[in-house]
């Protein structure tokens, strides 16, 4: 799963399992608040990952703050101790002599847990291992510090496979700009059910939603672009329209982009033959607004040999700036958004839907891969975008990534995204959809 700067801190699955919304404080919004136990959990540790202290005990080796790297998983982190015991059938050593078969050993400061946090997070050492030393770990330990006692754990199938789903969900939420608010206000509406339960993941699309629809900010992207051409707007000319940043939110204020006679719009909202009820673009249909600019009525466009739209065209009231017309005239039409083509960023996004097509893949008798959703991720090229998206990028680019949800933004009438914290940059824009404008949550 890419480089470096792609890797999650694997010691963040355990607080992943416990809970989302911790998680996201921590590790996204870095929000952590010592007291005594941690305190005293860090000076463990500290002892634990002291790399001088390696020992040798007859036939067991032990090595302490072995670093590990999971590209399956996407997980970097250190080991508290690895011992390494002799076995004829293990695997040979740098500058030591023999066979030796590894094993994990994590250091808990407190008492066995009732979840399975901590199993997660030793599995996730051991899987790391397993590709860095390519051999086998069938048993892992967890020594409990308050308990003195070390319990081993075996490595099962069923623990490997929900270590890997619990860490692609991590990587997920930190791609898709899930908000720590939004995961507690859904943890918090679902509440403590008694007996085994299943909560639509709608729900938690809709307390995104809610979270994101206050406070990110507006802009106007075209995911599949067609030029529209206002053939009445004087040729060279550009101008400035306001737009605000959230309606909302007045406070936000307001930002400035620039209009001319050549602009993107979405290829859907044209029809070069209408159908019923439909009020966007076609041959003397009815006014629209283009947000933020002029009233305009589609006077006709350009097909291609294979039928598909090359250009639309269309004139414009010059009186009717800021999408209100001089003499009041109701405007039967939509509002549509678009990007001046003069200005425009090129952008790809990532359209990300539901990852299974089962609601139930984990079901009896249901093998979840098989219930995998082909279509749940599109990626669109060529997309536009404004063209001060560059200028937050490469602020963004300045930052340290692992720390921080990426910027989130809503792209007026298309849903909910945000920059890709791995692949975007001022150069080459990539955005994710976090979730679309449209709830389908029953409330």
């Amino acid at each position: 799963m890419g480089g470096a700067d792609d890797w999650l801190p694997l010691s963040g699955i355990q607080h992943f399992c416990f809970c989302r919304r911790q998680w996201a404080l921590i590790h996204l919004e870095q929000q952590w608040a010592e007291n005594r136990r941690t305190v005293e959990g860090q000076l463990d540790h500290a002892r634990c990952h002291d790399a001088n202290q390696t020992e040798r005990r007859g036939g067991l080796l032990i090595t302490r703050g072995m670093q590990v790297v999971s590209r399956r998983l996407g997980l970097s982190g250190n080991c508290d101790v690895v011992e390494f015991r002799a076995d004829p059938e293990g695997i040979s050593l740098q500058s030591t002599e023999g066979l030796w078969k590894p094993m994990p050993v994590e250091y808990k400061h407190g008492r066995a847990k009732a979840s399975d946090a901590d199993r997660l997070q030793l599995c996730a050492q051991a899987m790391a291992l397993e590709e860095m030393l390519v051999c086998s770990i069938p048993e892992g330990a967890l020594f409990y510090e308050e308990m003195r006692r070390r319990e081993v754990v075996p490595l099962t199938k069923e623990l490997r496979q929900t270590t890997q789903k619990m860490a692609d969900e991590m990587h997920a939420y930190f791609a898709r700009g899930y908000t720590p608010k939004s995961i507690r206000n859904f943890c918090d509406r679902i509440g403590v059910a008694k007996s085994a339960s299943v909560v639509e993941y709608s729900f938690l699309e809709h307390c995104l939603r809610e979270d994101l629809n206050e406070k990110a900010e507006r802009t106007m992207g075209v995911l599949h672009p067609v030029k529209l051409v206002i053939t009445n707007y004087p040729e060279g000319k550009s101008e400035t329209v306001t737009v605000e940043n959230n309606p909302t939110d007045p406070a936000s204020g307001t930002h400035e982009i620039t209009f001319s006679r050549e602009c993107w719009i979405e290829a859907d909202d044209f029809l070069p033959e209408p159908i019923p009820k439909y009020k966007r673009l076609y041959p003397n249909g009815p006014e629209c607004r283009l947000k933020g600019a002029y009233l305009i009525t589609c006077t006709g466009c350009k097909q291609a040999a294979d039928g598909s739209i090359e250009e639309i065209y269309a004139t414009y009231d010059p009186d009717s700036r800021g999408g209100d017309p001089a003499d009041g005239r109701k405007v039967k039409g939509a509002t549509i958004h678009w990007v001046d083509a003069a200005t425009a960023l090129d952008a790809e996004v990532r359209v990300y839907s539901e990852l299974f097509s089962d609601p139930a893949p984990d079901g009896a008798d249901k093998d979840f891969l098989a219930c995998m959703n082909p279509d749940s991720l599109e990626v669109l090229t060529g997309c536009k975008v404004e063209p001060r998206m560059r200028d937050i990028a490469a602020a963004y680019d300045k930052t340290e990534k692992k720390g921080k949800t990426a910027p989130g933004f809503q792209f007026m009438r298309l849903g909910y995204f945000c920059l890709d914290n791995k692949d975007c940059t001022a150069e080459h824009l990539v955005f994710n959809r976090s979730v679309t404008l449209k709830d389908s949550f029953k409330k």
